[in-house]
């Protein structure tokens, strides 16, 4: 029997190799063949599924703020105390991956006019509006809970938070590793921005730890 292959599957492959590949060499210099390479695929593989190099990008782009948007969803459905959900969306943003590092290289590179598509634009305007809604959404219910502030404008608050993380990324292309160290303080700048007690992402900490 001939074998049955998951085109989607293959696609989504193709996606992930071509953000790993952009995260090393950036935007300009990924080509189709490299990013068959990285998946273990022919040179010519990538044009069965995609039109062209910029149709796959603009996929990969699609993808993955679907992803994020996906991932942050779970967080803050997952988590039922006010504050550890708070806790676990300022992690979440602030962690660095190899498809954040392609979400800054392609939006430096179309913000500088070598990438100019609209549909990008659209996709990552999108996608800054849900993240920011579910932030709020989740300040909004901490403060409800009587556990935030009153005086805190949570509009800023969840602008403030998505500009950080949206920094750090980029600053995670020239720090590499040492970005680590610098989520870890962010991350606390905020928290205690917001008055919540360290103990609280300290416990979430060693809860991580014990799970792994």
């Amino acid at each position: 029997m001939p074998k049955v292959v998951d085109h989607a599957q293959v696609r989504i492959e193709l996606v992930e190799a071509a953000a790993r590949v952009i995260a090393r060499v950036g935007i300009d210099r990924a080509s189709i063949r490299m990013i068959a390479t990285e998946c273990g695929r022919s040179p010519a593989a990538p044009l069965h599924y995609f039109q062209s190099r910029d149709d796959l990008f603009e996929f990969a782009f699609q993808y993955f703020s679907e992803k994020s948007i996906g991932e942050l969803r779970r967080v803050a459905e997952n988590q039922r105390d006010e504050l550890g959900r708070l806790v676990s969306l300022v992690e979440c943003l602030l962690e660095r991956s190899a498809a954040d590092i392609f979400f800054a290289r392609s939006i430096i590179a179309f913000v500088m006019g070598t990438r100019a598509e609209s549909s990008m634009k659209r996709v990552d305007l999108e996608t800054y509006l849900e993240t920011t809604r579910i932030v709020r959404d989740a300040l909004d219910m901490a403060r409800r809970a009587g556990r935030l502030s009153d005086e805190l404008d949570l509009d800023n608050e969840a602008g403030l938070l998505i500009t950080l993380a949206d920094g750090l990324v980029v600053a995670a292309i020239t720090l590499g590793d040492q970005a680590v160290f610098l989520k870890e303080r962010l991350k606390d700048t905020v928290l205690a921005r917001w008055g919540i007690p360290n103990d609280i992402s300290q416990g979430r900490r060693l809860e991580g730890a014990v799970g792994s």
